[in-house]
């Protein structure tokens, strides 16, 4: 019975241990955070204030946890706007892209207008001329088939043989 008390003690002595070591990293945390001394002053502090101190070392940890977390928060949302900046940056990059690519478009494609209405226009000048021609031919045939017509008239009316 002995040995399971003196193990239960050394247990307890071996908790409190560690709880106190933890409370001296915590504080020792929240002097490298803070950059002040107190909380490491505070941890090395007799033990007989132990229990003042750790409500005070409990409030000051929540304390820091609080400060870094809202430092955690506003970090995430200056990145956030940070990326949305990006984001925007990149919009405008592309949409700058796009008007350049459409306007190089435009100017080609102008050019090409351009070029080929020259092509279609000298063709359509040939094309007219042609049919002007045609349509003169077609006139003189019409003409010519007139002038026949009328000769064999002719010729068919003074015949002495009817």
């Amino acid at each position: 019975m002995e040995a399971f008390t003196s193990s239960s003690q050394e247990k307890d002595n071996g908790e409190h241990t560690l709880d106190q070591t933890c409370d001296n990293n915590l504080a020792s945390y929240g002097s490298d955070v803070s950059g002040n001394t107190e909380g490491a002053n505070l941890a090395q502090s007799s033990e007989s204030t132990q229990p003042e101190n750790m409500t005070s070392q409990s409030l000051m940890s929540r304390k820091h946890i609080e400060d870094a977390l809202n430092q955690i928060l506003d970090d995430v949302k200056n990145k956030r706007e940070n990326d949305l900046h990006i984001l925007s940056d990149v919009k405008k990059e592309i949409m700058n892209q796009a008007t350049r690519v459409c306007q190089m478009l435009e100017v080609y494609m102008t050019h090409l207008h351009v070029t080929r209405s020259e092509q279609l226009d000298k063709q359509m000048l040939m094309l007219m001329s042609t049919l002007t021609k045609i349509q003169k031919l077609e006139s003189e045939l019409d003409k010519s088939k007139k002038s026949l017509s009328l000769l064999y008239e002719d010729i068919q009316g003074s015949s002495p043989f009817m």
